[in-house]
């Protein structure tokens, strides 16, 4: 049940110690508010101090540096401080020209700040427009809050795929250096064999020596796999140990009272003690791999020994036979690496398979997230094209943003001699960012030159220019369009179209339509002719919700 004296959040007072406002002190009420004064009286400093105290975010970069940069001037070396109501509670926020972030005493709803050059940047900018239309999203938080993690995870399951496919061609390149090994071997046996049946050699020396020869091959090929497990364990104990050593360290300074922090720092050495215990571990089983290594060391300096003795005896008996036999032993090694190269190879293809698996479930949700932004902002866009049309209309076509997909590829295409600017710009129209990819990872150039109508020799040169950046690729934002358009005469002018004060005429109402609890702008007369502000700008101001606050700065004292 709602408190009989709940009123919505809003802005109650501004102080101001020390620098150029230094001992200001307003008072503002729930509903409309107007500063009044003449140009140079202060008006706009008040509204972005209260911006820079409460942290709301601008619309654009330029705005979002220009207000720090006032706020801080006149500050100086001073504080601000805002008292905010929400219901029956107070809370206090402020911030020093040298604080990161503002110090309040409760969580509070940020205020919509509209600065006096924003308005127009809003309407001429994407970014400002999509934003515009953003804060009239209930699900926008939701929403927006799970895209980055996926995007992390997608650019580094891709990154992993590259380097796996890296491991793969490697391994395939070795894999075909030995692949005469196997004619070579049986024509080498074939002559081994023969040499043995002619020689006076007993025939469980004979057994021996081909067992040797098998059996050396296999201990090489232990080697080196228990030397790569035992580099790759020592490699992520050092990760885990690295991880373990950069744990922060947490201080609580006595003027700050009763200490705060003892739990987290009790958590935070468990966390350590846990990562030293599994550093441990793996420091264990990669002494077990060396282990092993120095007895399989041993075992083939014995066998090889033995080999040799025997290929010696065997020479006494049949000059030139050490060397059939030592052939032999060298090709039956070779073809244990061939056969351990494919397994390898098989390996990497079935993990490759797997990540790219998962990557794709990602992209998948990616596609899913931005089909919900879509249509939230549709219905948005719908609602406020109803409640101030005709004369101003929304819309909204999806994914059409492709610039930061573009320009992905086209940094990728830089210095293949190809004219990148043009073929990024072809691709990522045609193209999503995971078709690309997976057609960079298979090489399948063909899918390239039919999607981009180039040649296949172009195609195959962008596969090879682009195949190391295609976690950027992946992850590449798609976004949607968003046009606000002012119908003049007969006929709807899109923003592009616009003069400035056309601009401010357009999204100035659709500000004002979204009755945020709190919304501060500075000097909106400005770039509007008279007609307008009595005409629309005052209803629309007059139609708001006299529960939610407006505090407007102005040089007009009709407003």
């Amino acid at each position: 049940m709602e408190h009989k004296n709940w009123v919505p959040m809003h802005i109650e007072q501004l102080q101001v110690e020390e620098g150029f406002l230094d001992k200001l002190d307003l008072t503002f009420e729930q509903g409309l508010n107007v500063l009044i004064g003449a140009r140079g009286t202060g008006k706009t400093s008040v509204i972005e101090l209260i911006r820079f105290c409460l942290d709301a975010p601008a619309f654009t970069e330029f705005a979002a540096s220009q207000s720090q940069e006032q706020a801080r001037s006149v500050l100086g070396g001073g504080l601000v401080t805002v008292t905010l109501r929400d219901g029956d509670v107070r809370i206090l926020v402020s911030r020093s020209a040298t604080d990161e972030r503002p110090r309040a005493s409760a969580p509070f709803v940020r205020p919509v700040v509209v600065s006096q050059r924003e308005a127009e940047a809003i309407g001429a900018l994407p970014g400002g427009r999509i934003q515009l239309l953003d804060r009239f999203r209930a699900d926008s938080e939701a929403v927006e809050g799970q895209a980055p993690v996926i995007l992390r995870e997608l650019r580094s399951l891709t990154a992993e795929i590259a380097t796996l496919a890296g491991e793969v061609s490697l391994l395939s390149e070795q894999h075909a250096q030995l692949s005469t090994v196997p004619t070579e071997l049986q024509a080498a046996s074939a002559e081994q064999a023969a040499l043995l049946a002619t020689v006076a050699m007993s025939e469980g020396e004979q057994k021996r020596l081909e067992e040797l020869q098998r059996h050396l091959s296999q201990l090489r090929i232990r080697q080196q796999s228990l030397s790569d497990a035992s580099s790759a364990i020592q490699t992520y104990a050092q990760a885990v140990r690295t991880v373990a050593e950069r744990a922060p360290v947490l201080t609580w300074p006595e003027a700050g009272g009763a200490n705060q922090l003892t739990e987290a720092v009790t958590r935070l050495a468990s966390v350590r003690s846990e990562l030293n215990a599994l550093h441990g571990t793996l420091t264990a089983i990669a002494n077990d791999l060396g282990g092993r290594e120095t007895q399989n060391e041993a075992a083939r300096v014995a066998a090889e020994q033995e080999s040799r003795d025997l290929r010696s005896k065997l020479n006494e008996i049949q000059a030139g036979a050490a060397d059939v036999t030592r052939r032999v032993s060298a090709l039956t090694e070779k073809q244990g690496q061939m056969e351990a190269t494919r397994e390898l190879i098989n390996a990497r293809d079935a993990v490759k398979g797997e990540r790219r698996a998962r990557r794709d479930a990602l992209y998948e949700e990616v596609d899913r997230l931005r089909e919900a932004r879509f249509q939230s902002r549709k219905v948005i866009a719908d609602t406020l094209s109803r409640a101030l049309g005709p004369t101003i209309r929304v819309r909204v076509t999806k994914s059409a943003d492709t610039t930061a997909y573009g320009e992905a590829i086209a940094s990728a295409l830089r210095g293949s001699g190809l004219q990148y600017n043009r073929l990024s710009a072809v691709v990522a129209t045609a193209m999503s960012p995971l078709e690309f990819v997976s057609a960079v990872e298979e090489g399948d150039f063909t899918s390239i030159a039919e999607f981009a109508s180039i040649s296949p020799e172009r195609a195959a040169t962008a596969v090879a220019s682009a195949r190391n950046h295609t976690p950027d690729i992946v992850a590449a934002s798609i976004g949607d369009v968003v046009e606000m358009e002012l119908l003049d005469g007969q006929q709807y002018k899109r923003t592009g179209e616009m003069s400035i004060g056309q601009r401010c005429t357009v999204v100035l109402p659709i500000l004002l339509e979204s009755h945020p609890e709190m919304l501060l702008i500075d000097q909106p007369e400005d770039n509007l002719d008279n007609a307008f502000i009595t005409g629309t700008l005052i209803k629309t101001l007059q139609a708001r919700r006299p529960t939610n606050q407006l505090i407007v700065a102005s040089h007009n004292a009709n407003i």
